[in-house]
């Protein structure tokens, strides 16, 4: 059971601070960051603040890394609602919502145009438009890449999915979420080799990824990208 907490202000040394401290019956230390980047603190009720303190000294490059992800994703993740000026991903690149007359979204360039009287509605009707893309464009990669391979497939389906990029089936029926089509071209193409070679391999065995890297020589880049990036599955 929580007993309290306490916010401490900054420092105006070096140290980390450490936005809340939260003291309990536990026994051990624990550090999280909140969605927000803030560092929290649980730590056991008796437990002096100096040891409190050199653990989180001691954990700094973790904290600073998990704060920073944190702020990336918090800058980037898509907006409540449609505003002028807002930001949104598309193809690893943003797109700025801009209003106009029109009743549908129509890309131009580096804007996304959407309907006036959306104007601070909601976003979510923004994911049909991202289904059309995601749709479109990853089918097109998608039968590049098996005319290219040779690997055939069963079916391909565009999903919700919040916790992964792409799935393949036992019958070899391909899925992507939509929120790939967020991510940059080369990390799509990234996922749709991934899935593609699990037509032949449903596991990832040594020649799973022989035949991945056949296929992209720097699927590693675009792997560690989409771990670097994964705040785009949050939309």
């Amino acid at each position: 059971m929580d007993t309290g907490w306490k916010s401490y202000p900054k420092n105006t040394d070096d140290r980390i601070v450490i936005d809340e401290l939260i003291r309990s019956e536990r026994k051990t230390l624990q550090l999280s960051i909140s969605p927000e980047g803030r560092l929290i603190v649980r730590a056991p009720i008796r437990m002096p603040m100096k040891r409190i303190r050199q653990f989180v000294e001691d954990n700094r490059e973790w904290i600073e890394k998990h704060r920073r992800r944190a702020l990336e994703r918090k800058k980037n993740a898509l907006p409540e609602k449609f505003r002028e000026g807002e930001c949104i991903y598309f193809l690893g690149k943003p797109l700025k919502l801009q209003s106009w007359d029109g009743k549908c979204f129509c890309q131009q360039e580096d804007m996304l145009l959407f309907p006036r009287q959306l104007l601070e509605e909601p976003i979510t009707c923004l994911e049909q438009w991202y289904r059309t893309r995601a749709r479109e464009y990853i089918f097109e990669r998608l039968k590049h890449y098996s005319a290219r391979t040779g690997i055939g497939f069963s079916a391909f389906r565009i999903t919700s999915a919040r916790r992964r990029w792409g799935s393949c089936s036992s019958k070899d029926s391909l899925n992507f979420t939509w929120r790939l089509i967020r991510a940059a071209p080369r990390a799509i193409d990234y996922v749709v080799i991934h899935e593609l070679c699990h037509v032949v391999h449903k596991n990832h065995s040594r020649n799973f990824w022989k035949l991945v890297e056949s296929i992209m020589p720097d699927y590693r880049e675009q792997r560690n990208w989409l771990k670097e990036n994964q705040f785009l599955l949050d939309g």
